[in-house]
């Protein structure tokens, strides 16, 4: 029987990883050992200690002991040592306030950023259906020779494309975009192909 040979334990070499499934997993992992890191340094050296972190999604993660945003507001010198005080406090304290707006204002965006790529996605894997499919890509002009399963896909989307052009119309009309006649009053036809343009019982 050969012996067997033994490598030991191998170097992970540190890159970033290219999948994305496999990153969001590698990012839930670490972040867990690092706050765990965190917590055994606050606990062995009495320290106070705060950790921040953005997922690959953009979404924040924070660990602090005793508190994180106390640990935070101390970083940013929002909460002052007793006795600072003058131009060189009140300098200070508008510099802390800047960045407390600044890191508001990144949150918020990132917040929206997130958003719009769940949109986009949400957009792009419609076109895709869409594309894959020749009879979806346009309505026909003669509906005689279609199926029944083909005209109940064409009557759902229509009540979809309706909804939603309904929607638009009271949006619009809250927000006091719309001008007089800019919008027909009656949508109830609406993108519909000849003898589709009424309600289907």
């Amino acid at each position: 029987m050969a012996d067997r040979t033994f490598r030991g334990r191998q170097k992970i070499e540190i890159k970033k990883i290219e999948k994305k499934a496999a990153r969001d997993v590698t990012f839930s992992k670490r972040r867990v050992g690092v706050f765990g890191k965190a917590s055994e340094l606050a606990t062995l050296c009495g320290v106070d200690i705060g950790v921040l972190a953005f997922s690959p999604a953009g979404r924040p993660y924070t660990f602090g002991h005793p508190d994180a945003n106390l640990v935070f507001d101390r970083f940013l010198g929002l909460v002052q040592p007793e006795g600072t005080g003058g131009p060189a406090g009140a300098m200070a304290r508008h510099r802390a306030e800047m960045l407390r707006q600044l890191s508001q204002h990144c949150s918020h965006m990132m917040d929206r950023l997130t958003a719009e790529r769940e949109k986009r996605a949400v957009l792009e894997e419609r076109l895709r259906k869409v594309s894959e499919d020749p009879q979806e890509r346009a309505w026909p002009e003669d509906l005689e020779g279609l199926g029944l399963e083909r005209l109940a896909r064409m009557v759902r989307g229509f009540e979809e494309q309706r909804a939603k052009a309904r929607a638009r119309v009271r949006q619009i009309r809250e927000l006091g975009e719309s001008s007089s006649g800019a919008f027909p009053m009656n949508v109830a036809g609406f993108g519909l192909p000849r003898g589709l343009g009424h309600r289907i019982n």
